[in-house]
């Protein structure tokens, strides 16, 4: 049997189910990391245990910044999760321009160039899974503001296009 809420709750609840499945999501993403990271950040190999160490860096300060939101804290809202998703995407690109020049200078191997690459399309998938899941928590329930934050909020494409629009400079 199914209960049937009025829209006051059923609103709010199938909110919190769609940033349940965001961060659930970021959790699975995170397990298909986690074995490379234990392997590549305690490598001998400086470069590919870099790479790591910026993936782990990126995934920590959403974490941190998702923290700084929960705790309430005045100094942070939740544009800021866009400025830093803005910021991985960066480093991200970085990594995919190095990898083929540390393959060139065979700092590392054609197998820990591939595993980096899967590595940071799952970081990626982490980033984006837990900021959709803050925005979804963290923002302000008048609905006004609301409207406003979403107006406000970087989209995917805008990301790309400041992106690019930076790298062009």
């Amino acid at each position: 049997a199914q209960i049937r809420l009025s829209g006051k709750f059923s609103s709010p609840l199938y909110d919190l189910h769609r940033a349940s499945q965001r961060i659930v999501q970021a959790v699975k993403d995170t397990k298909h990391l986690q074995k490379n990271i234990d392997k590549f950040c305690s490598s001998d190999n400086s470069a590919i245990r870099d790479e790591y160490t910026n993936i782990r860096i990126n995934i920590a300060r959403i974490l941190r910044l998702i923290e700084q939101l929960h705790r309430g804290d005045d100094d942070v809202d939740v544009f800021e999760l866009d400025d830093h998703k803005l910021m991985a995407k960066e480093d991200r690109a970085r990594s995919f321009t190095n990898i083929d020049k540390m393959i060139r200078k065979a700092q590392i191997t054609p197998e820990m160039a591939t595993s980096l690459m899967n590595d940071l399309s799952y970081s990626k998938a982490i980033i984006r899974d837990l900021t959709r899941a803050a925005k979804i928590l963290f923002s302000d329930t008048n609905t006004e503001l609301l409207q406003g934050q979403s107006v406000m909020e970087l989209e995917d494409e805008d990301i790309r296009n400041l992106s690019q629009a930076g790298s062009a400079e």
